[in-house]
């Protein structure tokens, strides 16, 4: 499923504080609701929030740029 252009541009915003600023989920929780960011839900960030979209986003990150991996087992042909 793709993600929406506002959970896209959230990951990439924690993406940047956690790696530029090195900050803490809870505290770029608290930078963000500081700037009026609400969660994908619209809610009130909150540091489970940042973790749980960071976290995601990266598995997701991880999932599309890797490989499937196909093994051929066997081939039966059935009349």
């Amino acid at each position: 499923m793709a993600y929406s252009s506002h959970s896209q541009w959230l990951f990439e915003r924690i993406c940047e504080l956690r790696d530029k600023d090195n900050l803490s989920f809870e505290k770029i929780a608290k930078r963000l609701s500081d700037e009026g960011v609400k969660s994908a839900r619209y809610c009130n960030l909150m540091a489970e929030h940042v973790y749980s979209a960071f976290k995601k986003g990266k598995a997701r990150e991880a999932r599309l740029k890797g490989k499937a991996k196909f093994e051929l087992i066997e081939i039966k042909y059935i009349n």
